[in-house]
């Protein structure tokens, strides 16, 4: 497990099929290293697939 800190920065744009997108970055100024996760089944399986995150958002895209 990682802590963070830092100032985050983001910017909305149109790709190169003109649909709206957004960047996002952080600066980081501080990492903290608070240890690994507990060993599991799913640690131990290496067929397993990461989890994604979802992350939506609605965005105004100026022209």
């Amino acid at each position: 497990m990682v802590y963070l800190e830092g100032t985050p920065s983001g910017s909305i744009y149109r790709n190169s099929d003109g649909q709206p997108a957004a960047d996002f970055a952080l600066r980081i100024t501080s990492l903290q290293l608070l240890g690994s996760k507990p060993e599991t089944t799913e640690l131990s399986n290496p067929k397993s697939e990461p989890a994604a995150a979802k992350v939506t958002a609605d965005l105004e895209v100026p022209d």
